[in-house]
């Protein structure tokens, strides 16, 4: 998956999740001036009920799959700053919005585009790390 001009590993693709999240390190690497950061003050609540307050919201080109199978859409990101294994966090209405179908089995997504039907595969060395 490509963020703007970075490539994204560890990225968590979470059917049941919400919205769609970039942990702070990621955006730290990624060279984004903090000053594109929409305010927001709506925190965010976890499922063991922990309330966190996001520093902002952010709009990227996201890519996803390989040239001619692929797709570009701009995501709306929520900007977190707390710990985490994945650098950001895909949620259902991207996942909609590209018309996914997921296979946590297989780790792929799956989706259409002009040219066919492309795919994104996760790692299973990486899932179980």
């Amino acid at each position: 998956m490509r963020v703007g001009d970075y490539n994204m590993h560890r990225v968590l693709i979470d059917n049941g999740n919400s919205i769609d999240i970039l942990y702070y390190p990621a955006f730290q690497q990624m060279r984004i001036d903090k000053e594109r950061l929409i305010p927001t003050n709506a925190p965010l609540v976890g499922f063991g009920g922990s309330r966190v307050f996001p520093l902002g919201a952010v709009t990227l080109s996201v890519t996803v799959g390989d040239y001619p199978q692929q797709i570009t859409r701009n995501v709306t990101y929520l900007v977190v700053d707390c710990s985490s294994a994945y650098n950001a966090i895909v949620g259902r209405p991207t996942l909609n919005s590209w018309k996914v179908v997921t296979s946590t089995y297989h780790l792929m997504i799956k989706f259409p585009t002009d040219y066919g039907v492309g795919e994104l595969r996760g790692s299973q060395m990486a899932t179980r790390e």
